[in-house]
């Protein structure tokens, strides 16, 4: 087993991944199945679209130094440009997207896997032909967008593929045309000096990881006729349950408006804050609210405050932890890359927050669990467990749950580090630690 795990790591160290999440064998399936249902449901899509549209048809026009490359629906009446080429030795700062193509009207662009001789299912591409991946870091900020300041896009224009304008660093402003309504996944992933994102009145539904890695994304317009979302005090918040979708970069202390019940995943992708507060009136926290990404934590956030009177979440010392459930919902880590867990967290789920650490370039030195710890989800280990070091406090081993069947004999629990355990315990974790064939994966200690 450890021999094709060295395997596994190697064969992902070739193409250029990330190796902080290959660490446990289940992680790396469950993402395989992921990604074997994402193209699954990719493919579904697909199907779909092809009663619409005409993936053997080929529309190319050049107008000054663009070149569009468009698919007819099958009706001959609209086109879809998936991909634009640049002449580089020719003015290029203005991307103006035609409003018609051979006389079909242009109702969407961005990738389209179906024309892609080289598809690999674990990327998309933007407009311009780089491929783009937030779970790689890959965010297709290559030549193919250099030097392109401005994108105008057509009041036709219907849709907007994901990753479309991924890594096009240059762009200042963009404004998205009425017709369209929603803004997918990794949109705008990326472009770093994007500041003004004017959206339309008719917008129904926006991804928050369009926006990731969008750090001077401080201006959003909405017009206020819009009745799914509205714009106020630094936030993108939902009129009808008053969640904050988007948290816009301030720095300073970023005061979280009372009144919203709900901080949805990635809200603070781009937070600039070093402290946060939560009021009163938050009675859920999403899984990575305040996290860059799932493997990148926020470390500008230094500090998470909560109102005493907030009757669902409560703060002792680096942790906010549920007072119904008494599971963790933040962590805090310290300038020295340690968080001791407070003995109030009785379980770690696979929802919880981690802010305040370079965890991309940097390990966290040392993790404490408290005495109190009685369970963990499978995934609950992640990332907190990937420490140089690892405390065990409890004389109880927590109990692990939401292992799926395939994968029960597999390691879940902290590998690949040093733990220490009490010393009148040590028998017990060792004990559990072989039950999951993960002994051989640490070296253990007592104290």
């Amino acid at each position: 087993m450890l021999k094709y795990k060295e395997e596994l790591y190697k064969n992902a160290e070739e193409k250029g991944v990330k190796m902080r999440n290959l660490r446990k064998l289940p992680i790396l399936l469950c993402t395989v199945m992921t990604a074997v249902f994402a193209f699954g449901v990719s493919d579904a899509k697909a199907a779909e679209q092809d009663t619409t549209w005409n993936y053997t048809s080929e529309i190319t026009e050049t107008a000054g130094a663009f070149t569009y490359h468009a698919i007819a629906s099958q009706d001959e009446k609209e086109a879809w440009i998936y991909e634009v080429t640049v002449d580089k030795s020719k003015e290029h700062a203005v991307v103006t997207i035609p409003e018609t193509l051979q006389d079909k009207t242009v109702t969407c662009i961005g990738y389209a896997p179906e024309k892609d001789p080289d598809r690999d299912d674990s990327f998309n591409k933007n407009l311009f032909g780089s491929y783009a991946e937030l779970n790689h870091n890959v965010d297709g900020g290559y030549n193919t967008t250099e030097g392109i300041k401005e994108i105008v896009m057509p009041s036709s224009l219907e849709k907007i593929m994901p990753t479309t304008f991924s890594g096009a660093n240059d762009v200042k402003t963009i404004t998205i045309p009425e017709k369209v309504t929603v803004i997918e996944e990794e949109t705008f992933y990326s472009c770093n000096n994007l500041k003004t994102l004017n959206l339309p009145t008719g917008l129904k539904e926006l991804d928050v990881t369009a926006f990731i890695e969008c750090a001077k994304l401080n201006t959003i317009n909405l017009s206020a006729e819009n009745t799914v979302y509205e714009v106020k005090n630094n936030c993108v918040i939902t009129k009808a349950d008053k969640a904050l979708v988007y948290a816009l970069p301030v720095s300073g202390t970023y005061k979280i408006p009372n009144g919203i019940t709900a901080i949805r995943s990635f809200a603070f992708c781009n937070c600039k804050s070093s402290k946060i507060t939560i009021p009163a009136s938050v009675t859920k926290l999403e899984d990575m609210a305040f996290q860059k990404t799932y493997n990148n934590l926020n470390k500008k956030i230094k500090n998470i405050t909560v109102a005493k009177k907030n009757k669902v979440y409560a703060k002792d010392g680096q942790c906010i932890y549920n007072k119904k459930d008494k599971s963790l919902a933040i962590g805090i880590i310290n300038k020295k890359g340690e968080i001791k867990i407070s003995n109030k967290v009785k379980k770690l789920t696979n929802s919880y927050n981690l802010v305040g650490w370079d965890i991309e370039n940097n390990r966290i030195k040392k993790v404490t669990f408290p005495k109190n710890l009685k369970s963990v989800e499978s995934d609950g280990w992640e990332p907190i467990a990937d420490a140089k070091k690892i405390y065990f406090t409890a004389k109880k081993v927590p109990k692990v749950t939401g292992i799926p069947d395939a994968y029960k004999n597999f390691p879940n629990l902290p590998i690949f580090t040093d733990v220490y355990v009490p010393k009148d315990s040590y028998k017990t974790y060792k004990k559990w630690y072989k039950k999951y064939k993960s002994y051989s994966s640490v070296k253990m200690h007592t104290y």
